[in-house]
C-alpha cells in the first residue's frame, strides 16, 4: 500500500485582496513493494471555482515532488471562518493500490489565530 504526505505553503493567506497567490504543494510518497505509478489531485473550492492540477507520473519506490496551485485571495464578507480550498492528492502504485492525503488552504477573514 502506498504512503503519501502532502503540505501546502502558504496554507493561510491574508489579506483577502482579490490577488492571485501561488501555493506550493509538496508531496512525498513511497511504496516498498510494487513501486509508485502516479499522483493525481482533486481541488475543492468551497465557492465552486474549478481548479486543475495535471496528474504526475512517479517512478521508483519513493518520490518527492512539488506542484503549483494558483488561488484567488478573496472571501465573502460574511464568511467568518475564511474561504477554504482543499487539495486531495491520491498516490497510486503499480499494483493499483491508492492512498490519499489532504492539505487545506484558507483565505483568512482576519489575522486572528484560529
Amino acid at each position: 500500500m502506498p504512503v503519501i504526505n502532502l503540505t501546502a505553503n502558504p496554507n493561510r493567506i491574508f489579506p483577502p485582496n482579490g490577488q492571485c497567490v501561488t501555493v506550493t504543494l509538496s508531496g512525498v510518497g513511497s511504496d516498498a513493494i510494487s513501486g509508485l505509478a502516479s499522483v493525481s489531485y482533486v481541488v475543492t473550492d468551497e465557492y465552486g471555482t474549478a481548479l486543475n492540477i495535471p496528474t504526475r507520473t512517479l517512478i521508483g519506490n519513493s518520490a518527492s515532488w512539488t506542484d503549483l496551485l494558483i488561488v484567488e485571495a478573496s472571501r465573502r464578507g460574511n464568511d467568518l471562518d475564511g474561504r477554504l480550498y482543499r487539495v486531495a492528492a491520491t498516490i497510486g502504485d503499480a499494483a493499483g493500490n491508492t492512498s490519499t492525503a489532504t492539505a487545506d488552504i484558507v483565505i483568512q477573514h482576519d489575522q486572528e489565530n484560529r
